[in-house]
């Protein structure tokens, strides 16, 4: 896979929903869940709401990490 490519690195369907700012490679979530490179926490709500998604990703191609809400 190249750079700018929407493919997931690991199973190359199309439509990844993480790229690396580094070094381009993209990756679907559950895919890099799977492999062991993204960590998810789940934080609990209150009454309206069902709480806060965070993510952590260390990119397998040249290490970079990058952290967010999903």
């Amino acid at each position: 896979m190249g750079l700018f490519s929407t493919d997931c690195e690991y199973c190359g369907g199309s439509g990844a929903d993480e790229t690396c700012n580094g070094c381009g490679l993209a990756v679907h979530y559950d895919c890099a869940r799977e492999k062991g490179h993204l960590q998810v926490k789940q934080e609990s709500g209150g009454l309206l709401s069902s709480g806060t998604t965070y993510y952590r990703w260390n990119c397998p191609n040249c290490g970079r990490v990058k952290e967010g809400q999903a």
